[in-house]
């Protein structure tokens, strides 16, 4: 939604605007690295691990949130 507002995306791996295709694989890994990690992990380092996740991503939507953009299902 950003994107397609003409912003540009904050994170240093995709760069300023990248394609549909490039975010689409983006999330891909990003998400199977970050389930992956957690399955390999001892349950204690498991539950900071993804509890850490969870922290970050909350404050990413706020902040998305907070710039009028939403999620849309």
């Amino acid at each position: 939604q950003a994107l397609r507002q003409g912003w540009g995306e904050r994170n240093p791996i995709l760069g300023s605007h990248p394609s549909d295709g490039k975010l689409a694989v983006y999330n891909v890994l990003a998400i199977a690295s970050t389930v992956s990690l957690g399955a390999l992990l001892p349950s204690r380092w498991r539950t900071a691990w993804l509890g850490g996740v969870a922290i970050v991503e909350v404050f990413a939507i706020a902040g998305n949130a907070r710039l009028g953009l939403h999620i849309g299902f």
